[in-house]
């Protein structure tokens, strides 16, 4: 019996087609984690609202009563967040400077906020 090479050639080609769909369906089943099982980060920047420099060594909250502190790049890193986690992002200096951010709920991964911190404006 003699195929004709067009057919062989359709055959190959769909037998290629489903094998690698199942592989890569394997690989993304063994190899990911699902998303409630992803963590959540919130990294950021705290800065002067006046003079848009960093600010550092102030203590941040977040969600989960997360805390972090700034660097002296007025960096932070809030960790150990879920997916779904939601809030408020929050930082105060000694000095009364202010800010907050709202955090709608979390995906798996790192959201990145910049924080101005502003005295509160003063009803005289």
């Amino acid at each position: 019996m003699k195929l004709a090479p067009a057919l062989v050639v359709s055959v190959l080609a769909l037998l290629a087609a489903c094998c690698a769909d199942d592989s890569a369906a394997l690989r993304t089943s063994a190899g990911a984690r699902s998303a409630s099982d992803a963590p959540a980060t919130i990294a950021g920047t705290l800065l002067d609202a006046a003079s848009g420099e960093p600010v550092p060594n102030v203590t941040v909250r977040g969600p989960r009563s997360s805390s972090s502190r700034s660097d002296e790049r007025g960096r932070f890193e809030l960790d150990g967040l879920a997916v779904g986690d939601e809030g408020e992002v929050t930082a105060e200096t000694g000095d009364g400077r202010r800010a907050s951010v709202p955090v709608r709920p979390l995906r798996a991964g790192r959201l990145e906020v910049v924080l101005h911190l502003a005295r509160a404006a003063r009803d005289d």
